[in-house]
């Protein structure tokens, strides 16, 4: 009777962790064929970019900047509203805190860029950028929590707000030095 019991514990959460595990791969890829249309706009896009022991889930280079962005998929409720939150620099899916906070790891990947970009001879910055696909993001000051907070489909308005920063041959340059770090880190 124990083992039985225990077994169906176990089963539950492995069910429970592969339904989270697709809801973030359909986020991710979601948010991936979003991203695809700003090669439209002269931007470079890379998808799973290797960090170390981690990834980011997208990397936008173009005229207005370079951008992280880490995408968080989060199940919708049966029934209310979909609404993220952030007060105090803390983030709430519909009034809960989500178990991890999804804007110290885009900052630490937003850093981790920084410095890569620094040791290939770029100086420029990188801007952290979190988006929960189809969840309304109530406004907040973001410039005070140092990360975009967004719906995936705010990003577009946020990216045409910023002045242009780099000019193509930067962008370029900068893409190529990129795409030859994942390159290495297939490899290995």
């Amino acid at each position: 009777m124990l083992l039985s019991g225990y077994a169906a514990f176990k089963f539950v959460r492995t069910r429970q962790r592969v339904r989270q595990l697709r809801l973030g791969r359909d986020g991710e890829r979601a948010v991936a064929q979003y991203l695809e249309w700003f090669r439209t706009l002269n931007f470079f896009v890379f998808h799973d970019v290797p960090n170390g022991d981690a990834n980011i889930d997208h990397v936008l280079i173009g005229p207005s900047g370079v951008f992280t962005i880490e995408t968080k998929t989060l199940s919708k409720p049966q029934r209310g509203h979909c609404k993220i939150t952030v007060e105090n620099g803390v983030i709430r899916a519909n009034g809960q805190t989500l178990d991890r906070d999804p804007m110290i790891q885009a900052k630490a990947q937003a850093g981790w860029l920084k410095h890569f970009l620094a040791e290939s001879q770029f100086e420029t910055t990188v801007q952290p950028v979190v988006v929960f696909p189809g969840w309304f993001v109530e406004r907040f000051d973001m410039k005070a929590a140092g990360a975009w907070v967004l719906e995936t489909k705010a990003l577009i308005k946020f990216i045409e707000n910023e002045p242009e920063r780099l000019t193509r041959e930067q962008t370029q340059a900068i893409a190529s030095a990129l795409r030859s770090h994942i390159r290495a880190q297939a490899k290995t």
